[in-house]
C-alpha cells in the first residue's frame, strides 16, 4: 500500500537500523591444528570471515562480488553479534562443523556503503508459503491433508525464518481450511490466499504447487503477486531428498526476486499494483512549519520549485505538479551540501519500481519530496539502506539522510532526460495538483 505522510522539519533521535542483525547463510568449516580445541578455535575464526563473505555476496549483485571488501579476521570478529555451531565432528587434529553467524546490521551497511556497493537488506516481513501437492498432473490436489508430503517437508525444514526472504507456514486449522481449499489454490486464487497472509503477518503469499514424486522428479509451479509474481518453475530431478531440493529451489527463487527488485534487475513492483491491496492515500492534515496556500510561509520566493528557485537544487518553472489523490511516500531529505543533495537525488531516481518522484519544497539544507512507490514503505526503507541512505520514521514524519562514510555515487546519466526520472516537471500519469493545495516550505 502506498503511504502518504506530511513531514515537518524537526530534530529527531539518532537513526536506528531497520533491524539489529543480519544472519549469514550457514557455512561449512574444516580446520586442522595441534589439538581439537585449537582446531575448533581456528575453524570458528576462519568461519566468521567466510560467513561474512557469504552474507555480503547474498546481499549484493553477482556483478559486484569482485568489488566486495577483503575483510580480516579481526574486522569480521568486530561485526559478530553471535554464532551457532551444528554438525560438529572432531578427529585428533581436525574439526568440522556448520557455522551460523549473525552480524551487526549497521556495521555491515556501513562496510558496503563505504565501498559504494549497492546492496539489499534481508526482508523482514515473511512470505506465507502454501505447499500444494499432486503426485501427478491429473491427481487430486492436497493442501491441508497430513498425507501431503510436500507440506511435511516444509514443516520439517529448519531455518525458514532466516535468510534473505523469511518464510512462514500456515497452521492448517479450521480457519485456514475455511478460507482456502485445495481446488481454489490449484486455480491460483490469490485473493483468498492473501486473506490468509493477513492472519500470519505476511504481506505476500506464495502458492507452491509441486507435481511429481521421488521416482519421477518434481516440477514446482510458484503462484504469487507483487515482487514474487511470475517466478519461474523449479524442476527437480528424481532421487533422494527430492522435496528438500525443491524447497532449496523455491527459496533461491524468492531470494533472486527480492534482490532483483531491490538492486534494479528489472523485476519489481509494477504499475498494476502490489498484491490485492489498493494504494493512494493522500497526505492528510497540515504539519507545523509547512502550509497550504498560494503564499509561502516565511520564505521570500516559492519553495515549491517556482520561478526564482535555485535550479541546482531541483527548482525551476514547472516543478509544482503534485500527486493529488494518488498519494505517495513523502520524505524530508536532509543534506549538508549541494553535491550531497545531487547525489541523493541520483540514488533516489535509480530506485527500481519507482513510478515517479516529485520535489515539493527545498532549502539549502533540506528538501521535501514525494515518491510514487507501490510497495510497502518498509521495503522502500531497506532499498534506501542498500544505497547508503537511511530513511527513518520519527513517529509523525519520515526523514532521509545519507549514511556516514558513504561516498558520492557518481552515477552518470541519472538526472532528468531520457533514461531518468524528472523531478523538475510533472510526473506522467499523475494529475497536477491545484495551486492552492501545493505545499510550501520554510528555511
Amino acid at each position: 500500500m502506498m503511504v502518504g505522510l506530511l513531514l515537518v522539519p524537526a530534530l529527531v533521535a539518532p537513526p536506528a537500523s531497520a533491524r539489529d542483525v543480519y544472519t549469514a547463510p550457514p557455512v561449512a568449516v574444516d580446520a586442522t591444528a595441534d589439538s581439537p580445541a585449537l582446531a575448533k578455535d581456528k575453524a570458528i575464526l576462519d568461519g566468521q570471515v567466510k560467513a561474512l563473505r557469504a552474507l555480503l555476496e547474498s546481499m549484493t549483485s553477482p556483478a559486484d562480488h569482485g568489488r566486495l571488501p577483503q575483510v580480516s579476521t579481526a574486522e569480521a570478529q568486530a561485526l559478530v553479534t553471535d554464532f551457532g555451531v551444528s554438525d560438529e565432528r572432531t578427529a585428533a587434529k581436525r574439526y568440522l562443523a556448520t557455522l551460523t553467524v549473525s552480524f551487526n546490521a549497521d556495521g555491515v551497511d556501513r562496510l558496503l556503503g563505504s565501498m559504494g556497493v549497492n546492496h539489499v537488506a534481508p526482508r523482514e516481513a515473511p512470505v506465507l508459503v502454501l505447499p500444494l501437492y499432486q503426485s501427478g498432473a491429473s491427481e487430486t490436489p492436497q493442501l491441508w491433508e497430513e498425507t501431503n508430503p510436500w507440506a511435511q517437508a516444509w514443516k520439517a525444514r529448519d531455518g525458514l525464518s532466516e535468510g534473505m526472504v523469511p518464510v512462514v507456514l500456515p497452521l492448517g486449522d479450521l480457519e485456514d481450511i475455511a478460507t482456502l481449499d485445495a481446488q481454489r489454490a490449484l486455480s491460483g486464487d490469490l485473493s483468498a490466499a492473501a486473506s490468509l497472509g493477513g492472519r500470519y503477518g505476511a504481506p505476500d503469499v506464495l502458492i507452491v504447487q509441486a507435481v511429481g514424486t521421488e521416482e519421477t522428479g518434481l516440477t514446482v509451479l510458484p503462484k504469487g503477486a507483487g515482487v514474487f509474481a511470475g517466478l519461474a518453475a523449479v524442476t527437480v530431478a528424481p532421487g533422494s531428498d527430492v522435496f528438500g531440493r525443491a524447497i532449496d529451489g523455491v527459496r533461491d527463487a524468492l531470494t533472486a526476486a527480492w534482490k532483483n527488485q531491490a538492486l534494479g534487475g528489472g523485476q519489481g513492483y509494477g504499475a498494476a499494483g502490489y498484491g490485492a491491496t489498493g494504494y493512494g492515500a493522500a497526505p492528510t492534515g497540515t504539519a507545523p512549519g509547512w502550509g497550504y496556500g498560494d503564499q509561502p510561509i516565511g520564505v521570500p520566493s516559492p519553495a515549491y520549485g517556482g520561478q526564482g528557485q535555485d535550479p541546482a537544487y531541483g527548482g525551476g518553472q514547472g516543478s509544482g505538479a503534485g500527486y493529488g489523490a494518488t498519494g505517495g511516500v513523502v520524505l524530508l531529505a536532509r543534506f549538508g551540501s549541494l553535491s550531497e543533495w545531487v547525489d541523493m537525488r541520483r540514488k533516489l531516481q535509480a530506485i527500481p519500481g519507482l513510478q515517479g518522484m516529485n520535489l515539493q519544497a527545498v532549502t539549502r539544507s533540506q528538501a521535501q519530496l514525494q515518491l510514487a512507490y507501490p510497495g510497502p514503505v518498509e521495503d522502500l526503507q531497506r532499498i534506501m539502506l542498500g544505497r547508503g541512505l537511511r530513511m527513518e520514521n520519527a513517529g509523525s514524519f519520515w526523514t532521509l539522510e545519507r549514511m556516514a562514510g558513504t561516498p558520492d555515487s557518481g552515477i552518470p546519466g541519472m538526472g532528468g532526460g531520457p533514461g531518468g526520472l524528472e523531478t523538475e516537471s510533472a510526473t506522467p500519469g499523475f494529475p497536477e495538483e491545484p495551486a492552492h493545495r501545493r505545499v510550501q516550505g520554510v528555511n
